[in-house]
């Protein structure tokens, strides 16, 4: 089951009753990617893709967005 923006921003208590804005963020190859901007504070939410955890290591992907 793929997510969207809106259930992935419906499920984080800290966002509940603030303002937040997302658009989406161009360059995934599998993964679908946002930036969302809460009471102006930018994120970035990364949605994997259909079947990608039959191929991509997602704690290399951890690992890769902890040191960007």
């Amino acid at each position: 089951m793929i997510l969207t923006i809106e259930e992935v921003i419906s499920r984080i208590d800290d966002w509940k009753d603030k303002e937040v804005r997302c658009k989406p963020l161009g360059g995934g190859i599998t993964n679908h990617n946002y930036t969302v901007h809460v009471e102006s504070k930018p994120f970035v939410v990364r949605i994997p893709g259909a079947g990608t955890d039959l191929f991509i290591d997602r704690n290399n992907e951890l690992d890769c967005s902890i040191e960007a």
